[in-house]
């Protein structure tokens, strides 16, 4: 388990980083969907930790990297951001202005420290829906005493 210090960083780390993964995969098998990829960025959207079984395919991972940038991108996370563009009509817009890049879609969480500031964020990707990828990456982040805003 990360340490309080770890806990009250203003950065992500690649220690820090590893122990939300492995919670996002217990709570996955747990729920039966660990055919899935999670990556976890820091607060500028640059990938700190990746992982995925063997036999995921590439595009779950580049959902997961996606989903973790977009909470970056944006501040908050892809759940809520999806949702409020589809209610605007600017789903598409959004998605295009990100360079394609953009994935506003259930599943994606910005990740804060103690203090309530963000420090990265991580997604979820997997042909199980965004509801599952939602719940293992706020369990992740909680599993480690973090905040996780979807």
């Amino acid at each position: 388990m990360p340490t309080e210090k770890q806990l009250a960083s203003t950065q992500m780390t690649l220690t820090l980083a590893d122990h939300i993964m492995n919670a996002v995969f217990a709570k996955a098998k747990e729920l039966k969907c660990e055919h899935s990829a999670v990556a976890v960025v820091d607060a500028g959207g640059h990938v700190v930790a990746f992982k995925r079984p063997e036999t995921v395919g590439y595009l779950y991972g580049d959902m997961a990297i996606s989903k973790a940038w977009s909470c970056t991108a944006i501040g908050r996370g892809t759940k809520k951001t999806g949702e409020s563009a589809a209610e605007r009509g600017i789903f598409g817009g959004l998605v295009a202005l990100g360079g394609g890049k953009f994935f506003p879609i259930s599943g994606g969480a910005l990740i804060r420290n103690a203090s309530g500031a963000p420090i990265g964020a991580i997604g979820m990707g997997g042909p199980h829906g965004g509801t599952l990828d939602e719940a293992c990456v706020v369990a992740g982040v909680e599993a480690v005493g973090l905040t996780a805003e979807t």
